[in-house]
């Protein structure tokens, strides 16, 4: 309870509900991340961060209704520092993708592309892969994909790897006759959101990527 322990307690919960899910160095300790934020919340009561942390560790247990309620919930703050608006435009996005709502994904990433300037490269293609597994023929996609290289960033004099990765994709989708393989599945594993989804989205992906080696298996038998 000294005057650092707020700072710490959300340098706890940074790195259990956020950083675990890339580093994985070690396992998730869920018993604390509740017992910081529940501490937290009833002495700062309806604190954004703390409220903001209770919605990743939802969204870890797989509960991304009650997530999303959360991040809303931290939106609906008002606050000078829009940087957290985008942080909850991002995670909603997220979640909105974990649970198959792609047309609501690709809503948060314009969201995203038009407010915050973090990185509209991969905003643009985040846009461009969720639109198009929620509706193949909106044209928006191909001005969002001709943009996405004008905005690449440098950061040490060096591009990001990940902006590359989605210019590439970019490119092939137009190069490719405005297709793309199931892009919005491929960016839930890219950032390991697979993981954290629920058993019935997965099946839902797997039938996806069925249906598709399926289609793909025809079209290459009727082509020879």
């Amino acid at each position: 309870d000294k005057l650092r322990s707020f700072v710490i307690a959300n340098g706890i919960l940074n790195y259990e509900t956020i950083a675990l899910q890339f580093i994985k160095t070690e396992e998730y300790d869920d018993a604390l991340a509740e017992r910081i934020i529940n501490k937290y919340l009833d002495r700062y009561k309806g604190s954004i961060m703390f409220v903001f942390h209770k919605g990743r560790r939802q969204l870890i247990n797989r509960d991304i209704r009650g997530a999303l309620v959360c991040y809303e919930e931290c939106q609906n703050v008002p606050i000078e520092w829009t940087q957290v608006y985008h942080l909850c435009y991002w995670e909603r996005m997220w979640g909105h993708a974990m649970i198959l709502e792609w047309d609501k994904a690709a809503e948060f990433a314009m969201k995203l592309f038009n407010e915050s300037k973090w990185s509209r490269t991969l905003f643009a293609y985040q846009f461009v892969a969720f639109q198009f597994m929620h509706d193949q023929s909106n044209s928006l996609m191909i001005d969002m994909a001709e943009k996405c290289p004008k905005y690449q960033l440098k950061i040490g004099g060096k591009h990001l790897h990940i902006e590359k990765f989605a210019i590439r994709k970019c490119r092939s989708f137009l190069r490719n006759d405005k297709f793309l393989c199931l892009p919005g599945i491929e960016l839930l594993y890219v950032w390991r959101y697979i993981r954290l989804m629920d058993v019935s989205c997965k099946h839902k992906i797997i039938r996806l990527i069925g249906r598709n080696l399926y289609f793909d298996l025809v079209a290459s038998i009727n082509y020879y």
